[in-house]
C-alpha cells in the first residue's frame, strides 16, 4: 500500500473518518464528488499511520502534506492498490493540524488531518 494525509470539506463533527467532494483543478471552484463512494480519510486523528480509500483502483496520486503555515512537511507520487487505497506512514510528523492534498485524474481533494 502507499502513504498520505488530510480531510477539509463534509466532515461532521465526532466522526473518525473525514470525506470530501472533488474539485475540477481547471477552474479551483468547489464541485461536488461525481464518484460514488467519496474520498474517506481514516483515522483522523492519528498516530502513525494514515489510510485513504475511496480512490480509483491502481491510480497514480499526488500527495501534499502542509502545515498549517502552508510549509510542505511531505510529498510524492504513490498508485492506489486494485482496491482504491492508499496508506501513508507519518512517522517524520510532529503532533499538530495538517492539510493532505490528493491530486489525481485532473481531480485535487483537500482533508484537514490531526496527528496525536
Amino acid at each position: 500500500m502507499a502513504e498520505s494525509s488530510v480531510s477539509f470539506p463534509g466532515q461532521e463533527s465526532g466522526k473518525k473518518a473525514w470525506t470530501s467532494g472533488a474539485r475540477n483543478t481547471a477552474d479551483m471552484g468547489p464541485k461536488e464528488s461525481t464518484d460514488e463512494h467519496p474520498i474517506t480519510i481514516y483515522p483522523n486523528p492519528f498516530d502513525r499511520q494514515l489510510e485513504i480509500s475511496g480512490l480509483p483502483e491502481m491510480t497514480q496520486v499526488e500527495i501534499q502534506i502542509k502545515g498549517i503555515d502552508l510549509k510542505i512537511y511531505w510529498q510524492g507520487k504513490q498508485s492506489s492498490n486494485d482496491m482504491g487505497e492508499v496508506s501513508l506512514m507519518t512517522d517524520g510528523l510532529q503532533r499538530g493540524f495538517y492539510f493532505l492534498s490528493l491530486n489525481f485524474e485532473g481531480h485535487m481533494e483537500i482533508f484537514k488531518i490531526v496527528k496525536n
